[in-house]
């Protein structure tokens, strides 16, 4: 997944006295200049994040890495590749926090990007806007007011603000309460079964409409 994003925009007002140079040698400064403002955000991304993030340069609009092909009056843009890291950290956030008694509860998460349901972080595609990370179980609920002994504080919540102290200068990450799509799950005919003993059609409604919201993670690109 290619999530555009930058810890540091390059975007700023720079004056350069290229006076007497000549076209390549006004190239070759502008791409010097771009060289170490590119170096100095790979270091900050790397110092928030413990390890090396890929980028990809683009040279008057066009992939590049020849810096030095810039036009005098061009742009030079890296672009750095934080959208995977994030989303698989958080996937793995709520995977080691989730209770373990049979393994049930680890195996009822889900991932949707922009709705759709993915099998895991490594099939999220380019351009995704929302990612939501929800459990399927009837009793998320319970886990995530602590009432499992393994998980005292919830899950979902906890890591929904490890992740946006970490990574809350790339993504807008929150707590919520979310319905996971595409039905048929084990959590939709629980709601379902118990809606039915309210007393009424309209009760029936603001019960499942309830029930089939559950505690999620949910990341939105900026």
């Amino acid at each position: 997944m290619t999530i555009e994003t930058r810890i540091m925009p390059f975007e700023r007002d720079v004056l350069f006295d290229l006076s007497g140079l000549s076209p390549e040698e006004q190239s070759a400064v502008l791409a010097e200049f771009a060289r170490q403002e590119i170096d100095a955000a790979a270091a900050q991304n790397k110092a928030a994040i413990g390890h090396s993030v890929d980028y990809e340069t683009f040279i008057d609009g066009a992939k590049s890495n020849r810096l030095e092909s810039v036009s005098p009056a061009g742009t030079i843009v890296a672009e750095f590749d934080l959208g995977t890291d994030l989303v698989q950290w958080v996937w793995d956030e709520v995977q080691k926090h989730s209770p373990v008694l049979t393994g049930a509860f680890k195996r009822s998460q889900r991932l949707f990007a922009d709705g759709v349901e993915l099998d895991g972080p490594e099939s999220i595609p380019d351009g995704v806007e929302e990612i939501v990370i929800v459990s399927v179980a009837p009793y998320a609920r319970k886990i995530e007011r602590g009432q499992s002994s393994q998980a005292p504080n919830g899950v979902y919540e906890a890591v929904a603000a490890m992740a946006a102290a970490r990574y809350g200068n790339q993504a807008n990450i929150r707590f919520t309460y979310r319905e996971p799509m595409g039905g048929a799950t084990e959590l939709e005919q629980w709601a379902r079964a118990h809606s039915a003993r309210e007393d009424g059609a309209a009760k029936q409604r603001r019960q499942y409409a309830k029930d089939i919201r559950n505690p999620a993670v949910v990341i939105s690109f900026r």
